[in-house]
């Protein structure tokens, strides 16, 4: 009787959690991350289930103790944090910069929900040479560090009661980890030659992973998609969410290709979004103008991000000098695309015109005392001369 007791105790609390969180379904041979709520949101970088598939992840679970902070600069220290750097070093050109996309992160708690705790440990201590390393969690203010969260999990995933910190490392596909265990010199040492291994397969691959399509640049089962973002191009607005919903359905499918595809759309898709926020936030600071640019392209594609970006729009739209010249972006990044073609020779020497117009009205704003302004000016006049020799080499030979 006490048995039968505990046991539907056990599925009322399961389902409890399951009706906490909705985990969309997943296609076989690919994990089905949950516990990436607002809720259980800490600290860092806010992700989706989607930002953890198609990339190496590595899962490190903490547990809040009178350690904490020596948990912390442990998984600091030992280097893997460092792949989630943005890719173009400290200082990168914003105007063609990439993020990094085939690593990332993700401290999970496994013990209470000490939020304040846990941010607090975070803060590198005085005298205790934790400070450098520990600048992997910075940035939490504005959501840039690592992710952090409470019960990362999937369905089989390993269990590291007991032994935390614990961490495993996952590769782009499969549900079994290519490293696991305790956080111990030789097992980091372990991990970071299977990253490097996992990373370079993927670098070798012959579709690379592009923005909405993943490693499907044509794909087969989802036409709807490639329609809804042509629709993007022309029109102000084009919600992909109704489409995502519909390409969601197929990775329960039982055509393993089918099934295949879907996941991959649904999760670029997603990780489309997912990077689209980071970058803004990043570019806010940094580049307020391609911030402008990449704003547009969200809002175009998912209005309702607005609401998520009320604290950075004063950065981007709040200096008209910026603001000029994020539209100028706007403009030079629609010029520079594979299949923007003039209308013909007479609109090539207009746009050619405006570039030249545009990059004279530069030169006072390059000489701004706010180095802000003055960076970002300098940077657009170099796009715009780029842009312009594009323009140039279109007009027919005389």
């Amino acid at each position: 009787m006490k048995l039968e007791i505990m046991t539907v105790c056990a599925l009322c609390a399961a389902a409890l959690c399951a009706a906490e969180e909705k985990v969309d379904p997943v296609a076989e041979g690919f994990p089905d991350w949950r516990g990436l709520t607002a809720k259980n949101h800490i600290s860092g970088r806010e992700i989706c289930p989607s930002d953890l598939r198609h990339k190496v992840t590595v899962l490190i679970e903490i547990e809040p103790n009178e350690k904490l902070h020596a948990q912390l600069a442990a998984i600091a220290k030992s280097g893997l944090l460092s792949y989630a750097v943005i890719a173009g070093g400290e200082v990168p050109n914003w105007a063609d910069a990439e993020l990094v996309r085939d690593f990332i992160a993700v401290v999970s708690n496994c013990g209470e929900k000490r939020h304040d705790d846990i941010v607090a440990a975070m803060a590198p201590k005085k005298g205790d040479k934790t400070e450098l390393s520990m600048t992997v969690f910075k940035d939490q203010s504005v959501q840039l560090g690592c992710p952090v969260y409470d019960g990362v999990t999937f369905t089989g995933a390993p269990d590291g009661s007991g032994k935390r910190p614990f961490f495993y490392v996952m590769g782009p596909t499969g549900t079994e980890p290519l490293v696991k265990g305790e956080f111990t010199a030789e097992k980091v040492k372990e991990a970071k030659a299977a990253i490097a291994k996992a990373k370079k397969a993927m670098a070798g691959e012959e579709n690379k992973w592009l923005p909405f399509y993943g490693n499907v640049p044509e794909p087969k089962f989802h036409p709807q998609l490639a329609k809804a973002l042509e629709k993007g191009r022309r029109a102000k607005t084009s919600p992909l969410e109704p489409v995502a919903k519909a390409i969601l359905k197929n990775v329960v499918s039982k055509e393993a290709e089918k099934a295949r595809e879907a996941q991959v759309l649904f999760d670029a898709i997603n990780q489309t979004r997912s990077d689209l926020l980071m970058r803004i936030r990043l570019e806010a600071f940094q580049a307020p103008y391609r911030a402008y640019y990449d704003l547009q392209e969200l809002l175009k594609y998912w209005p309702g991000e607005k609401k998520r970006l009320e604290d950075m729009m004063g950065k981007i739209k709040g200096n008209a000098e910026l603001e000029s010249m994020g539209k100028m972006f706007c403009k030079l990044m629609e010029y520079q695309r594979p299949d923007f073609t003039p209308k013909n020779a007479s609109d090539t020497k207009k746009i050619i015109a405006d570039l030249k117009k545009w990059r004279k009205g530069l030169a006072k704003s390059k000489e701004s005392p706010n180095i802000t302004i003055q960076n970002a000016a300098l940077l657009v006049d170099m796009k715009i001369e780029e842009v312009t020799g594009m323009m140039e080499a279109k007009l027919p030979a005389k």
